[in-house]
């Protein structure tokens, strides 16, 4: 039905709706087609999710479909939330929504992997790195407050970037830990993780779990209940 995910989007509930600027729902309206969520994990981990949204040819952006993909992981120190990986979008010439923060933080991201260290750190290893500078200027030059839904893309942690071998880890220490407390043996919990104030990651896009769990879990599900409400 055309205009079907717009008009869900438009009736979006105000999770959803302070996230959606005026340019966002243009691109909705002109040239989104379907949303589709599929559960990564449903054998192990049914709170991981993909974000699959579907365009016809735009004037924004080449992509045809941009996938974001949200890992529910948990940190040595306990944390537990979404992490996910910067997607890139390649914008067309004066068209990015989001003012180079995606190009950005994917920059950052590829320098971040390519250091072979990606567990147990956020950026802070980064700050000298030509990347990490770039993308600090980007964010500091934007208004948080009015970024384009798009900058959901650039989205890594509200924590810090916790990959699979170090979740892993810590779901198998919690579970000693579990064994340990039946047996009624004295059982100390990991120390709690504070996020430090230089973890970029943080500041990119802070309410990006939400909006992605919201995305996934109320609008996708209740997508007809939104679009009936829609008055023509």
């Amino acid at each position: 039905m055309p205009n079907f995910w717009s008009l869900v989007f438009e009736e979006a509930p105000p999770e959803i709706d302070r996230y959606i600027q005026p340019s966002d729902s243009a691109v909705f309206a002109e040239c989104l087609v379907d949303v589709e969520v599929e559960r990564l994990e449903l054998d192990k981990e049914p709170r991981s999710f993909l974000l699959r949204f579907k365009f016809d040819s735009n004037e924004w952006f080449e992509e045809q479909v941009l996938e974001k993909k949200f890992w529910y992981r948990r940190s040595k120190g306990n944390w537990q939330g979404l992490v996910s990986e910067p997607v890139k979008i390649h914008w067309k010439k004066g068209k990015d929504l989001t003012n180079g923060i995606t190009d950005a933080s994917f920059a950052l991201w590829q320098a971040f992997q390519a250091s072979g260290n990606t567990s147990g750190h956020g950026f802070q290893k980064l700050k000298s790195s030509l990347e990490y500078e770039a993308l600090a200027e980007v964010v500091e030059n934007s208004d948080l407050s009015e970024c384009s839904f798009f900058t959901l893309f650039a989205y890594i942690s509200s924590h810090r970037y916790v990959d699979e071998k170090e979740s892993a880890q810590a779901y198998h220490a919690e579970a000693e830990r579990h064994e340990k407390r039946k047996r009624g043996e004295r059982v100390e919990d990991p120390e709690e993780e504070m996020a430090g104030p230089d973890e970029e990651e943080i500041r990119i896009y802070s309410h990006g779990e939400e909006l992605a769990q919201v995305i996934a879990d109320d609008v996708y599900t209740n997508a007809i209940k939104y679009f009936s409400r829609c008055s023509y």
